[in-house]
């Protein structure tokens, strides 16, 4: 005989209940663990949000500068030519206007890019997520 026959029913009985009890401790330390990696994930992915957000603030705000200084010099570099001839001064306003042209594709871009590279993220995130044993 096992010594699961040798106990009696209500012994049985108790021991089944401190099994299940057992059980249920563990499921809910499980629930619990995985909450927290959820709340520290959604953390982590707030934090990068904010980060890119900030960096393409930073970034905006850079070539804002530049475009400024880049008309600044512009109106000064006009201003000399308008003393000079008039055909240099409109070849130098096309000159600015595709280097602008040029520069608002790049940061379109840029912005596509760094899309790509949080969508890119994310996704790997959700895969690494889906692949984590569920119990």
């Amino acid at each position: 005989m096992t010594p699961d026959q040798k106990l009696d029913p209500q012994s049985q009985f108790e021991q089944s209940q401190r099994k299940q009890k057992e059980l249920e401790k563990q499921q809910e330390e499980e629930r619990k663990q995985k909450a927290k990696e959820r709340q520290q994930l959604e953390r982590q992915q707030e934090e990068e949000r904010k980060k890119s957000q900030q960096e393409q603030q930073r970034l905006e705000k850079q070539q804002n500068e530049e475009r400024k200084k880049r008309q600044q010099e512009q109106q000064q570099l006009e201003r000399q030519l308008e003393k000079k001839e008039r055909p240099e001064l409109e070849e130098r306003k096309k000159l600015d206007q595709d280097q602008e042209k040029q520069r608002v594709v790049e940061q379109q871009e840029q912005k596509q890019q760094d899309q790509k590279q949080q969508e890119q993220k994310q996704l790997e995130q959700k895969q690494r997520d889906q692949k984590k044993p569920s119990s």
